[in-house]
């Protein structure tokens, strides 16, 4: 099943390593790298074999394995939007990380559908279950321009209130099946039309000082067009988006109590 991936949204990020201090606030814990199994952590200490060249169970791994693994570690990375999920920079090149660099890091995609007619863009799905989504460009290299994540991604997006800001001193995390604050179900009563804009923009406010500290704080990022709040896109979904220079969207099945089935990035390099 194709997931969809709405084109909305520009980029730069900042990489947080562990739970710190900063002017006496409080930094948002950040998933580490995915760690070596235990398996593959005692085979590299009973022989001379790195990290790269065993498998999970611990024997001698051929090139088809060791991108097997690969592929498994890209689906724990964590994500922090926009140019850093599954383990990759997109921020790379002139326009970004092409479809060629991908598929030497992730393998040989599953499926690959034809260019669309008003673009030529194309979309290419790795894993079995299409845990990865990602749509390239060819007028710019094969450069992605989307990335998105389904079920099978378990990897987490981290996030921590403004220092001294308005909504007070909160950890957030989105992903597949989550969004939470401070560990507890986020719910976003799309109902109630009144309440969703003070929420999303909470929820803003947060990763742009997360993410992109330069961006300056808004009342409303509805007003300011900095999310977007769709309360049903027709398909019977939900999507929030974080703009910004973020550029981070999640969908929801209009109904669901098990969070959102997708997540993605929008990768708009300056050019």
């Amino acid at each position: 099943m194709n997931m969809k991936i709405r084109d909305v949204g520009v980029g730069s990020t900042l990489l947080l390593l562990g739970s710190t201090m900063l002017a006496g606030c409080a930094v948002a814990q950040q998933d580490p790298a995915p760690a070596p199994t235990v398996a593959e952590t005692k085979a590299t200490q009973s022989s001379a074999l790195s990290v790269d060249d065993v498998d999970d169970e611990g024997g001698a791994d051929d090139a088809e394995n060791k991108t097997e693994r690969r592929f498994r570690r890209m689906l724990r990375s964590p994500i922090r939007p926009p140019a850093h999920v599954a383990g990759l920079n997109l921020d790379h090149g002139q326009f970004g990380l092409t479809f060629e660099e991908i598929t030497a890091r992730a393998g040989t995609p599953v499926e690959v559908d034809p260019p669309n007619d008003f673009d030529g863009r194309f979309t290419a799905f790795w894993g079995a279950n299409h845990e990865l989504e990602v749509t390239f460009n060819p007028a710019k290299g094969n450069a992605v321009t989307a990335f998105a994540m389904g079920p099978g991604y378990t990897g987490k997006a981290h996030f921590r209130s403004r220092c001294g800001g308005a909504y007070g001193d909160h950890e957030y995390t989105i992903g597949i099946g989550t969004v939470e604050r401070d560990g507890q179900p986020f719910r976003i009563p799309f109902s109630d039309a009144a309440e969703i804009d003070p929420l999303v923009t909470e929820i803003y406010d947060a990763a742009i000082a997360t993410f992109q500290p330069s961006e300056p704080p808004v009342t409303s990022c509805h007003a300011a067009r900095t999310c977007l709040i769709v309360p049903d896109d027709g398909l019977d979904e939900r999507i929030i988006g974080l703009r910004g220079g973020i550029d981070f969207y999640w969908v929801t099945p209009v109904g669901s109590t098990t969070g959102p089935n997708l997540v993605y990035t929008v990768w708009r390099p300056a050019d």
